[in-house]
């Protein structure tokens, strides 16, 4: 009973590849019919981005974003910025104290979009992490490509094939990760995120906070900002003592008023930059 139970996974498994394959073949073939010539007008009448955000990893295991500037126009096609961006991942941060989340050496056999899924067929090294390796990598390409226009989900495909899981992670079915460095282990009715420094005071890292869907999140930020992060690995942007008098949205800006506490940071353009962006 378990052989046949096996057996019927393992060709579960194959359809889905199939599926996923013969998806991305159709989406490199020319597009003839009125429904897919539908589909490009509902891409030509997105708002393409000028930029990407590329999120890599620290020696703290905390998930970075690093922007990216599109400078070619055919960039800011759907499936050319999957490409860009998941290179970029590939390729690994140009910047200190950064790190690669996917291997060195491996390689998108290819790619494509199909129904809001960004489906990516690596080469077998993606497979040479470890558990804490393989999350940051799964959630780096999902926080990565989840911001660009369609994008849900993401779909990890190895040398064709879907695999049922990697180290104890389930990637048979697309995946979603809509928050960065969210501790939670449920799903939250609503998430703010704050901005903190890292420990080399090199780059703001956004800390994922779960709410309730009635809270003033705008507010709930600041003042999760100036309670600090709480975590060692972690550096506040604002001074101790530093306090909310006051939080009023007009006309779409945030007007935010703070004690005297918040001018004692240490001064310099560092410091102050830290400060401004973290409530930006």
């Amino acid at each position: 009973m378990r052989k046949k139970y096996l057996i019927a996974v393992e060709l579960g498994l194959v359809c889905i590849a199939l599926l996923l394959i013969s998806a991305c073949s159709n989406s490199s073939h020319a597009k003839t019919s009125s429904e897919e010539a539908g589909l490009l007008v509902d891409e030509a009448n997105l708002e393409m981005p000028q930029k990407i955000s590329v999120y890599f990893s620290n020696e703290e295991n905390y998930l970075v974003p690093i922007t990216y500037s599109l400078d070619k126009v055919e960039d800011r096609q759907i499936k050319n910025l999957i490409k860009i961006a998941v290179d970029k991942i590939i390729e690994g941060p140009q910047g200190e104290f950064l790190l690669q989340t996917i291997p060195e050496g491996t390689l998108l056999r290819d790619w494509c979009v199909s129904k809001g899924t960004a489906i990516l067929d690596f080469s077998q090294d993606f497979l040479r992490m470890n558990e804490v390796e393989t999350r940051l990598a799964i959630n780096s390409l999902c926080l990565t490509l989840g911001n660009l226009p369609t994008i849900e989900n993401v779909q990890i495909l190895i040398e064709g094939q879907v695999v049922k899981e990697m180290q104890g992670i389930d990637t048979e079915l697309p995946m979603t990760k809509r928050y960065a460095n969210y501790r939670g282990d449920t799903e939250p009715e609503a998430v703010y995120n704050v901005y903190f420094g890292d420990i080399n005071g090199m780059y703001m890292i956004p800390m994922a906070f779960a709410s309730r869907d009635d809270d003033a999140l705008p507010e709930r930020a600041v003042e999760k900002l100036l309670q600090g992060p709480g975590e060692e690995k972690l550096v506040p942007t604002v001074w101790p003592g530093t306090a909310l008098l006051n939080f009023e949205i007009e006309e779409g800006t945030a007007h935010i008023d703070l004690n005297s506490r918040v001018k004692e940071y240490g001064g310099g353009s560092a410091n102050e930059k830290l400060l401004l962006n973290s409530l930006l």
